[in-house]
């Protein structure tokens, strides 16, 4: 799963967005009752909606103007990844990282905290995030484990002696051979 994949998957599991399938494509909508929104002050001082409260990290950052309100989600956009090779095939595994913080004094994290723990089961686990000057029970850390499988490009039909090794395809095919 990448990360256009899973920004798609927490946006809709969380409130954020509705996606569509219609004639092959896919549609993204913005649901209004999102649980959380960016607001912004306009000239005459009056809280304007900027846009959902869902950041990926990334080179641009959210203006220092902008106010959260409600549930803030940031998804780190580089996961750590670790690969382990298989019979034929090699299996990724990528942890993509996730953060909770609600800015509401009204509605708690554990609601947003249950969606996201029955949606993914077993392959998502919950911290706390800690921080000295809060109350623990507004923010929540997740890291979510994704697998994927990748198939060598071997040939499946020829002989054990037929089959190239790793390092004969290499580049540095030269260095071994001296």
């Amino acid at each position: 799963m990448n990360l256009l994949q899973m920004r798609q998957v927490l946006e809709q599991v969380l409130g954020y967005a509705d996606f569509d399938y219609v004639n092959n494509v896919w549609t993204r909508t913005t649901r209004q009752d999102a649980p959380g929104w960016y607001y912004q002050q306009d000239t005459d001082g009056d809280l304007v909606k900027v846009c959902p409260c869902f950041y990926v990290i990334g080179k641009q950052r959210v203006p220092s103007n902008w106010q959260p309100v409600g549930l803030e989600v940031t998804l780190e956009d580089t996961p750590r990844v670790s690969a382990f090779d298989r019979i034929g095939m090699i299996e990724k595994w990528s942890f993509y990282t996730v953060w909770l913080q609600q800015h509401d004094s009204t509605k708690n994290i554990f609601n947003h905290e249950d969606l996201i723990m029955r949606h993914f089961g077993s392959e998502a686990s919950s911290t706390k995030w800690r921080k000295d000057d809060v109350d623990l029970n507004d923010r929540r850390m997740f890291t979510i484990k994704t697998i994927d499988y990748e198939l060598h490009n071997y040939p499946t039909t020829a002989k054990r002696e037929e089959v190239p090794s790793v390092v004969q395809n290499s580049p540095f095919t030269t260095f071994y051979d001296q």
